[in-house]
Order: structure tokens, then sequence, then C-alpha cells
């Protein structure tokens, strides 16, 4: 029975991601609904959290930010109760960026802070601080922002995660240019380029 139920949440699993991949989010959502009710009835811990990950990301690329935001919440509470504490990262910084998608800058914040000071993984923390640093410079507190920003690419560098230190680079160099800062976002540009024959194929 139990080899039945596995692969039919593998067959939900497939079928959603081919739906993606067609562009059909809508048909996706319902299948991964499917999988949830099931794992829902048969109590099912380790799948339900990442099921209702999957279901959150489909909201945010529908726009229902609201539902997105919902979905990740219950995914954060049901990763905390089995003590997965990577992945509960890795929701809350997608919970963060619901927020900013909902104008609620207070409480992103807090998710990507908590992050920040929990984490013991380089590259989560060092999207945390990348993603309150955006948040800090839209506030205009530009050296705080700065300084984040700073922390993020150390975290990237520290992991060896060059599609983030180019994305960070890339990003400071926008703030850079924003205050007129030209030579400085010019250097952050020229970083970032130099990273693309570093990447890994």
């Amino acid at each position: 029975m139990g080899n039945v139920i596995a692969e039919a949440l593998v067959r939900f699993n497939k079928d959603a991601i081919m739906e993606i991949s067609r562009g059909n989010l809508k048909e996706a959502l319902v299948i991964f609904e499917q999988s949830l009710a099931v794992e829902e009835k048969l109590k099912l811990g380790p799948e339900l959290p990442k099921t209702l990950v999957n279901i959150a990301n489909i909201h945010m690329l529908m726009g229902s930010f609201e539902s997105a935001s919902a979905k990740a919440e219950m995914a954060i509470e049901a990763f905390m109760k089995l003590g997965c504490r990577e992945e509960e990262e890795k929701v809350r910084l997608l919970a963060g960026r619901v927020c900013i998608r909902l104008n609620d800058l207070k409480k992103a914040y807090g998710h990507f802070n908590l992050v920040a000071e929990k984490s013991k993984a380089s590259d989560i923390k060092g999207e945390a601080y990348l993603e309150m640093s955006g948040i800090r410079f839209t506030d205009k507190d530009y050296l705080k922002a700065q300084d984040q920003i700073g922390k993020a690419i150390a975290y990237f560098e520290h992991a060896g995660r060059k599609d983030l230190l180019k994305k960070a680079y890339l990003k400071r160099a926008e703030y850079f240019r924003s205050l007129k800062k030209e030579d400085l976002a010019r250097l952050d540009d020229i970083r970032a380029k130099g990273l693309d024959s570093k990447m890994d194929i």
C-alpha cells in the first residue's frame, strides 16, 4: 500500500512539473492540490510542506500573493514541527519575497532578518542579507543597505555561489548608479562580468 501511495505522489509531482513546463499553471495547481489532499488525509508529514511550497510558488507566479503568503506560512509551520531548519529558512525567503509583493516590507524584513540570524548555510544567509539590503535601500537607509549587500557578497563568496555573487554585484551596481556613483557601479559591473567566464557549465 505504501509503495502505491508513493508512486501516486511521484506521478502527481511529475504531472504538475510537466504542466508548469507547458505554461499551464492552473492545471499544475490542481494537481498539487490533489497531492496535498492525499498527504493531509494520510498525514504524510515530510511531503506535505514540500507540496505547500510548490503551491505557494505557483500562486506567486500567478500573482495570487495573498494565497501564496498563506501557503508559505503553513509550510514554515510544518517544517518547524518537523525540525527541518534549512527547508524552513528557504520558505522564509519565499514568504519574505511574497510580503514584498504585498507591500508589507516590515513583515518581509522580519522573515529575512530571522534567516540571516539563524541560518548556518552561507548561501541562504547571503540571500537574506541581499533581500534586506533592498528593503533598506527602499527606505533610503543607504549605509545599512551597503553594509548588508556587502555581507551578502561575502557569504556568496564563502559558499562558492558565483551565480548569486553575480546577482549581488549587479544589484549593488544598481544601488550605486541610482546614487550617481557611476565609477563604483562600473566596478561592480566589471566584477559581475568577470564571473561569467568562471561560471560552472
